[in-house]
């Protein structure tokens, strides 16, 4: 046992305090109890689950702080029935049938608890001295097992169990895949909780007409709501995605417990909850609030746009909203007055190029604009997608620290080289772009083949792009591949004042570019070798071309649509001839630099020659 606590001090021995180390290695001779509280605290923080068993039943020095450690996170409310005497829970050990629970929890048991008899009050007398290590209810921190309590036991609990009976928590993630993990978390509320983030998505019956829900889980669910506003008072996170079978009564809870989250600090509501004027104003307020996530309907405000006095949300930093109007989405960020937007989401909006106008111009004098480094636009999609040309984006151009934007969904930038060249001129820090995922023929111009060499000179993170491609002209990859191509490696001369020193050779900086969408850019099989040498050229870390259309690559690679119809043969062609061109430019950029590499070291003799990446 002596040999097992001094690995787990060893182990520790990097997160312990400079000051604490030296502790430890002068009393070395002394026994382990007299080291301080916080030492051996740290030593059971840091140390496997599967030793701290061993150490609670082996150690009384470190038992009662082993003890808090293994309680200190729990998956789920339902394991603290193993605190209850032995003699009254009956346990049923399954395994997860097809479709009870979803494969990505990786759970290979489920323990299905009850109780033998009823519940007297010295039955937890184990339960409350292990409810107070809990810290935190987390449902990713144990994948392998499940633990689930029938309604009927939770009922026998519930009336033996006070109020705030955890009172040390203060965190609580869970998601709910299917009704039955869905528990009455109200009871475990108390004036600790900091964070909260919960989701309840029910899959057994996402499938089913009217996608009901059970009475008792519907009211555990909404008991939750009841309890942050009766039993709750300090919230900082506030995350919930619940089913939409309640929305009407759900939405009501949430208003009445808004209030009480004046200290949030990050606030999430699910899309079909609507913000109301009401609730907008309350949030306004909100000094500390850095991020917020709602929907809302235009209709529900008297004039159409939001009624907020200026200097609203004074802290904001993401801002996520779910419109159907995208001129209230333009009026509510002018009322933002917050100089740290960094992170814009805007989905579900109506595409017109005017409304687009308007949020840039808005946008590009914010008060955040120049701090804005992601910008993620989803527009309705309609029959014909949106073509945004240039001077609608141009006021984009302002924003330098801009890292990624999107624009999704029924619009697309119509750029040409030279409003794609003045975009990441403008952006300098860019390292996604995706500003066309459609595969709708325009009117406009399209970025050529030689236009994307304006990438490689401005923007040295990038490594997303998806634009709008020209179709591939023969005499343009000519011209291209007459060029010189450019160097890989920088001879560095010797060190003057160091005979002995060689030359060598340094790779010059390149683009990591390793994701290119093409739009619907047509190729022949005479062009895929010259566009594959012109793409290697410049971006030799390409390992991805994505070719739009309005089917999914599993239904090309099956050549039959979801609807059972063939696919035409020309989507399932060009999407192929562009797979070709990626599997092509590997190859081309390592034989390319390897004989750049033999050329310099047969010319200069040096051996110091980096690896390829």
């Amino acid at each position: 046992m002596l040999q097992r606590v001094a690995y787990i001090i060893h182990a520790c021995i990097g997160v312990l305090r400079r000051h604490d180390l030296d502790l430890i290695l002068v009393n070395m001779s002394v026994a382990l109890a007299d080291l301080p509280p916080h030492i051996l605290k740290s030593i059971c923080a840091q140390s496997p689950r599967r030793d701290l068993v061993s150490v609670v039943t082996t150690c009384r020095v470190l038992s009662d702080f082993a003890r808090q450690s293994i309680w200190r996170t729990i998956p789920c409310f339902a394991i603290m029935a193993f605190t209850l005497p032995q003699d009254l829970l009956q346990r049923e050990i399954t395994e997860p049938q097809p479709g009870e629970l979803p494969s990505w929890r990786s759970v290979r048991r489920i323990w299905r608890l009850s109780f033998t008899r009823a519940l007297a009050p010295e039955d937890l007398e184990r339960f409350r001295m292990h409810a107070q290590y809990v810290r935190a209810v987390d449902a990713y921190s144990y994948r392998r097992s499940a633990f689930v309590l029938s309604p009927a036991t939770w009922c026998k609990l519930e009336r033996v169990l006070e109020q705030g009976c955890l009172p040390n928590l203060r965190s609580l993630i869970k998601d709910d895949i299917v009704s039955c993990t869905v528990e009455p978390m109200h009871i475990f509320l108390s004036d600790n909780l900091r964070h909260l983030e919960y989701r309840f998505y029910d899959l057994e019956r996402e499938d089913q007409p009217g996608g009901g829900i059970s009475e008792w889980v519907e009211g555990w669910v909404l008991g939750l709501l009841t309890g942050i506003t009766h039993h709750t008072s300090d919230i900082r996170v506030f995350h919930l995605l619940i089913n939409p079978a309640s929305s009407a009564l759900c939405a009501e809870l949430f208003l009445e417990a808004l209030p009480k989250l004046t200290s949030v600090v990050s606030f999430q509501v699910p899309n079909f909850i609507y913000t109301p004027p009401s609730a907008l104003s309350i949030l306004a307020d909100f000094a500390q609030l850095h991020n917020l996530a709602i929907a809302v309907r235009c209709e529900d405000f008297r004039s159409g746009t939001p009624d907020l006095p200026q200097g609203s949300f004074p802290a904001l930093r993401t801002l996520t909203i779910v419109s159907d109007s995208s001129s209230w989405c333009v009026a509510f960020l002018s009322k933002i007055c917050s100089p740290h937007v960094a992170t814009i989401f805007k989905v579900n909006m109506p595409a017109s190029s005017d409304d687009f106008l308007g949020f840039s111009n808005t946008l590009s004098g914010h008060p955040s604009a120049d701090v804005v480094r992601t910008l993620a636009l989803i527009f309705d999609p309609g029959p014909t997608p949106v073509a945004l040309p240039p001077p609608v984006i141009t006021p984009l151009y302002t924003l330098r620290s801009m890292e990624e934007i999107r624009i999704e969904g029924g619009c697309y930038a119509a750029l040409d080289d030279d409003a794609f060249a003045r975009m990441v001129l403008s952006w300098p820090s860019i390292q996604i772009v995706n500003v066309c995922s459609t595969s709708s023929k325009s009117s406009y111009p399209g970025v050529t083949l030689s236009g994307l060499a304006s990438v490689i000179e401005h923007c040295r993170n990038i490594v997303s792009l998806m634009i709008r491609l020209e179709d591939i002209d023969e005499r343009e990859i000519t011209a291209l591949l007459a060029r010189k191509p450019p160097r890989i490696f920088e001879l560095v001369p010797a060190v003057a004042d160091d005979p002995t020193a060689d030359a060598r050779l340094v790779r010059r900086p390149f683009c990591p570019l390793d994701m290119l969408g093409v739009g619907s850019s047509r190729i022949t099989e005479a062009h895929v070798g010259g566009v594959a040498a012109v793409l290697s050229l410049w971006f030799p870390l390409l390992d991805d071309i994505l070719y739009c259309s309005r089917f999914t690559l599993a239904e090309i690679d099956g050549g039959i649509a979801q609807d059972g119809t063939p696919l035409d043969v020309d989507t399932v062609e060009q999407n192929n001839l562009w797979r070709e061109v990626m599997t092509m430019i590997s190859a081309m950029a390592t034989a390319r630099e390897q004989e750049q590499r033999w050329q310099l070291i047969n010319t200069c003799g040096t051996q110091s020659v980096p690896q390829a990446p």
